[in-house]
């Protein structure tokens, strides 16, 4: 009698051991897709932040502004397969570090365009021009009040991509991060 039950149970357990791994293998996977994604969008922000502090250096205001893509259907999926309690709690310090820059980068730009539109009437282009150097000067304060720990959290994130995911994608994000520290430092001193 034991020998007619054996297949099946051995069937069963090697059923339930196949979903195992694979759920392991598909979560794995998911994971690193998500934290890839994560790190990337950081370091454009980062670099973006970087050029904007470069840009209010020289007195000069960018057009462009911070962009997001990914949403918050994103980021339950990454808490939710995410082994390390930090990558989500670094994630939404990140994304509200970049949330209060965010609309002055976007105030400075509206700014910039009605001051280059306004070439006809030099009042409204200077007003124009000071209000978006203002907004600038307001997004690098947010910026540079937080750059010591916007450095740190992208810094676990990118670790936490590396570890997970080695290869060209993670170094490439690591060097565009190591420069971009670099070129903030040079601008700082």
């Amino acid at each position: 009698m034991i020998s007619f039950l054996l297949p099946p149970v051995l069937g069963a357990l090697a059923g339930a051991l196949a979903s195992i791994v694979y759920n392991w293998w598909r979560t794995d996977k998911e994971y690193r897709a998500l934290i890839l994604s994560f790190s990337a969008e950081f370091i454009s922000q980062f670099e973006l932040c970087v050029m904007y502090f470069g840009h209010s250096m020289e007195t000069y205001v960018s057009f462009s502004t911070l962009f997001s893509f990914t949403d918050a259907s994103a980021f339950s999926k990454l808490a939710s397969v995410s082994r390390d309690p930090e990558v989500p709690a670094a994630i939404i310090e990140l994304k509200a570090n970049y949330f209060q820059i965010q609309p002055h980068i976007e105030e400075a730009s509206k700014y910039a365009l009605e001051a280059s539109r306004a070439s006809e009437e030099p009042e409204r282009r200077k007003r124009m021009t000071d209000a978006a150097f203002l907004a600038q000067r307001v997004a690098m304060t947010f910026f540079l009040s937080e750059l010591a720990e916007t450095e740190s959290l992208t810094a676990l994130l990118l670790n936490n991509a590396q570890r997970v995911s080695p290869g060209p994608v993670a170094w490439d994000l690591n060097s565009r991060f190591s420069k971009a520290k670099k070129q903030i430092k040079k601008l700082r001193s």
